[in-house]
C-alpha cells in the first residue's frame, strides 16, 4: 500500500460545512470526471478518504493535556491510497500534466486558501489495538 496525504486550509470567509460540502459534492466529483486514465495497466487509487478536523467538536475538550490544535493550519487531512509505487507515481504524472492540473487548480480557487495545499509522501504502519 503506498499512501500520500494532503492538506489544505478553507478559503477565507467559507464555513466549515460550506467547505466539506464543496469538497465532497463538487471538487471531488469534478476532478474524477477530468482526470484520465494514467498508464496502462495503472491501477486508479483504492481509497480517498477526506478527514475533516472538527476543532469546535465537544471532544476537543477532554483532551485536558494542551494537546489540541484548536486553530491548525489545515482544515482537511486528504488520503489518497494506491496499491503499488508505480500506481502512485503513474496517477501523479497524470494529475499534473498541464491539462488536467489547470482546471483543477481553476476550482480549487473556489474553496481552498491559496498557497495552502501540500502532499505528503507516507509510509504507513498499522497495528490494532489489544
Amino acid at each position: 500500500m503506498f499512501k500520500l496525504m494532503i492538506t489544505m486550509k478553507r478559503k477565507k470567509g467559507m464555513s466549515h460545512d460550506e467547505f466539506q460540502q464543496y469538497y465532497n459534492e463538487r471538487h471531488l466529483t469534478f476532478v474524477q470526471r477530468i482526470i484520465p486514465p494514467s498508464k496502462p495497466g495503472a491501477k486508479p487509487a483504492t481509497l480517498h478518504r477526506r478527514n475533516f478536523v472538527r476543532a469546535d467538536d465537544p471532544l476537543v475538550s477532554l483532551i485536558g493535556d494542551g494537546r489540541a490544535d484548536v486553530n491548525p493550519p489545515f482544515d482537511v487531512i486528504t488520503e489518497v491510497v494506491y496499491e503499488t509505487r508505480e500506481d502512485a507515481a503513474a496517477a501523479l504524472e497524470t494529475f499534473f500534466q498541464q491539462s488536467v492540473i489547470d482546471p483543477v487548480k481553476a476550482d480549487e480557487k473556489n474553496f481552498i486558501e491559496d498557497g495552502s495545499i501540500k502532499f505528503y509522501v507516507t509510509e504507513v504502519f498499522e497495528q490494532r489495538a489489544k
